[in-house]
Formats: structure tokens, C-alpha cells, sequence
């Protein structure tokens, strides 16, 4: 009972984060949000918590990336869709 409090309280505090109305899902759910506080300007944001996540992008092209079928699990793969001219990644 108190991991699924504190799970909906995190989740809570990241949906805020995100500065866009998202959801927690699987697949992820994914929104524009230049302003979103989950990553540095301009870069995409993912957050995943219990098997669900919530993704914000800095523009239309990089949400259309991440919301496609691409796999997630892979950060060069994801890097490459988001910015093909010169993939980053950051495991942080």
C-alpha cells in the first residue's frame, strides 16, 4: 500500500514536471513540451516508473520519433531518431 502511494505521488510530481498534459502509460505517453522541466531545453524527456512512461519533446518531429515504433530499450537508436545528423545520448 505505501509503494503504490508513493509510486502515485512520484508519478504525480513528473506529470507536473512535464509542463504538458501526459498520462503514465505503456506504451509511453508521449506530448510537445518545449518547456518541459524532465530534461534541458531542446532535448527529449522519458520517464519511466513500474513498467510505465511519459516522454515530453522539444518539437513535433522529435514526438513523432519517439512515439514511433522504435525501440527504447536501445538509447543509440532512440539518439539517432531524435537527431540523425548527430546522435547523443545520455545515460543519466
Amino acid at each position: 500500500m505505501v509503494d503504490d502511494l508513493l509510486l502515485s505521488r512520484a508519478r504525480t510530481l513528473w506529470v507536473r514536471l512535464a509542463g504538458a498534459p501526459v498520462a503514465f502509460g505503456s506504451p509511453a505517453g508521449v506530448v510537445v513540451s518545449p518547456a518541459s522541466m524532465l530534461c534541458p531545453p531542446g532535448w527529449a524527456g522519458v520517464v519511466s516508473l513500474a513498467g510505465a512512461a511519459i516522454a515530453t519533446a522539444p518539437d513535433d518531429a522529435a514526438a513523432l520519433a519517439l512515439a514511433g515504433p522504435l525501440s527504447w530499450r536501445d538509447p543509440a537508436a532512440l539518439g539517432g531518431a531524435l537527431s540523425p545528423a548527430a546522435p547523443r545520448t545520455c545515460a543519466c
